[in-house]
């Protein structure tokens, strides 16, 4: 699905902070259109140092198998310094646009995949939704696994990478071993 018709709202301003918990996240730079061919395709196809090439139609599944052991519907939160606090459920959060993207990963695991098409909500338009306080300034994101794993960055970097919320890669829902 391509929402580039309509328009995005207004991202929030740089120098904010909230929780997000939920599904995964794929990186790129800021775009609000289909790329076009041969964009996002970073340095070239190049293979870095100690990675190996993941094997064609091949997506290494690393760390846990599966999420945690729950029968509630997949839910997206976002909490803390935010005026409005969010719970979207997987329709909802595709309800507000989706995007494509083309894009290589290069797992800290030692694998690497290129040409990667991700379909995604562009996480500052949720953000926008929300609206971060002043007072925000990271972005913290929780996994639905056993450990609860997660990590976080910057709002700004969020603001200025522009990362997808994927649902969707090479055209196929994502699994839940691949953090829809």
């Amino acid at each position: 699905m391509d929402n580039s018709s309509k328009p995005l709202p207004p991202a929030p301003s740089p120098g904010q902070s909230f929780l997000l918990e939920g599904g995964g996240v794929a990186e790129a730079p800021l775009s609000a259109t289909k790329e076009r061919p041969g964009e996002g395709l970073g340095r070239g196809n190049i293979l870095p140092p100690n990675q190996k090439l993941a094997a064609p139609g091949k997506w290494p599944l690393v760390g846990e198998k599966a999420p945690r052991e729950d029968d509630s519907p997949w839910q997206l939160r976002i909490t803390g310094a935010v005026e409005n606090e969010l719970t979207l459920s997987l329709t909802d959060l595709v309800a507000l646009g989706t995007i494509e993207r083309t894009l290589e990963i290069h797992c800290v695991t030692r694998w690497s995949k290129f040409g990667t098409i991700f379909t995604g909500t562009p996480l500052p338009l949720v953000l926008a939704h929300a609206i971060p306080t002043e007072q925000a300034r990271y972005v913290w994101m929780q996994a639905r696994s056993e450990r609860s794993h997660g990590s976080s960055l910057p709002l700004t970097d969020i603001i200025d990478l522009c990362p997808l919320l994927a649902t969707h890669a090479d055209g196929e829902p994502l699994t839940s071993e691949h953090c829809y």
